[in-house]
């Protein structure tokens, strides 16, 4: 089972010896970059993170085991694992799904609080320590074989350790991209400004401008107004596709069933979206509702933007019988899902559906 870490020592002292390799995701498959085009950020933080159905066996479902289920990959093009362990590294199941749709994957950084305000303390305290995080940083991407990071730094940070987060940032962005090439991402939370002061903005604007420049792209806060995703689009100018316009699935702020609402505000303003917490649909309703449930929920949502392409799909990868799928669940034996399968069990389409007639290959 992959596990977080939880201190600065312990990433420090980060060995890539110790990690096995049936740890490390698939390779990047049908990536395509999506270049000039809103774009959608899955950010899934679920109970804790580290679930039992997220381990490299899978696990059996049973009660209390309530494995989410994304169900519309090809409309995803970042996957970022959350959780409020220091640094979040990827389980591999999600890391080969995300990876075998052509979707990117990101781990967190993250830091909060009074111990949050010292670990920063700690690593912004030169350009040597800066260096020392970043090294293994991208270390941890590149043997997880993920695809970059999300920044989340929720605590003050102190005006003589402001240049030093600036450089961590640049950094860090300018040296995964040289180990990762174009598909690396490194993606600023809206937290802290410029100041150092911990004060959300819900938009992009001069007080968080600087630390959008620094990397490849801006999280908005989750509070934001109609008006301030409009200013926000035009000072981002052509990088309006990197501020993605945070939508909260619990509801908190904005929306939870109605979570298509928020999202159309973003894509009017010409933004890209990034969904907090999906898992919602898991965590607050039955097991036997999951798929339908997340079919409903899914679909209203990532409609509003764009397909990706498909590729070769073969339906004796997709369960016979869903009974038989919620018996046990194993995240690396899924296959790749097709852009949308016709059955009794999920909603009817509201686009032209793809349907699988007989066990075969599909392209």
């Amino acid at each position: 089972m992959t596990s977080p870490i939880d201190s600065l020592d312990g990433l420090w002292g980060w060995d890539a010896n110790f990690v096995g390799k049936e740890l490390c995701g698939r390779d990047l498959k049908h990536y395509s970059g999506n270049k000039g085009v809103p774009q959608t950020l899955v950010c899934h933080d679920m109970m804790g993170g580290y679930l039992p159905e997220e381990s490299v066996d899978g696990c059996e479902v049973v009660d209390g085991i309530k494995p989410y289920i994304l169900m519309h990959w090809w409309y995803v093009d970042i996957f970022t694992y959350f959780s409020h362990h220091f640094i979040s590294i990827p389980p591999v199941g999600w890391i080969s799904q995300a990876h075998d749709h052509g979707v990117l994957v990101l781990g967190t950084f993250i830091t909060e609080g009074d111990r949050g305000a010292d670990r920063c303390k700690a690593i912004f305290k030169n350009a040597t320590t800066v260096r020392k995080t970043v090294e293994k940083m991208v270390k941890l991407a590149t043997v997880y074989n993920f695809d970059g990071w999300l920044i989340n730094i929720e605590n003050k940070i102190e005006a003589e350790n402001l240049p030093m987060l600036e450089l961590f940032l640049a950094t860090l962005t300018t040296r995964m991209h040289i180990r990762m090439g174009e598909r690396s991402r490194v993606i600023w939370y809206d937290a802290v400004t410029v100041e150092g002061k911990l004060r959300w903005q819900d938009q992009l604007n001069d007080l968080n401008k600087l630390w959008f420049d620094v990397t490849d792209g801006i999280f908005l806060n989750y509070t934001w107004r109609p008006h301030e995703l409009k200013e926000s689009q035009e000072i981002a100018g052509s990088r309006c596709h990197e501020v993605f316009v945070g939508v909260d699935c619990f509801g908190r702020g904005n929306y939870g069933w109605n979570c298509y609402k928020a999202f159309a505000h973003a894509r009017a303003a010409n933004l890209s979206v990034a969904m907090f917490a999906p898992g919602w649909i898991a965590e607050q309703f039955q097991q036997s509702d999951l798929i339908p449930n997340s079919m409903n929920y899914e679909i209203k949502i990532l409609e509003l933007g764009k397909i990706m392409h498909s590729s070769y799909i073969t339906l004796n990868q997709i369960p016979e019988s869903l009974n038989k799928f919620f018996q046990f669940y194993n995240m690396l034996e899924a296959g790749t899902q097709p852009y949308y399968l016709e059955s009794n069990a999920f909603p009817h389409a509201s686009r032209p559906a793809l349907v699988l007639p007989d066990t075969g290959n599909y392209k």
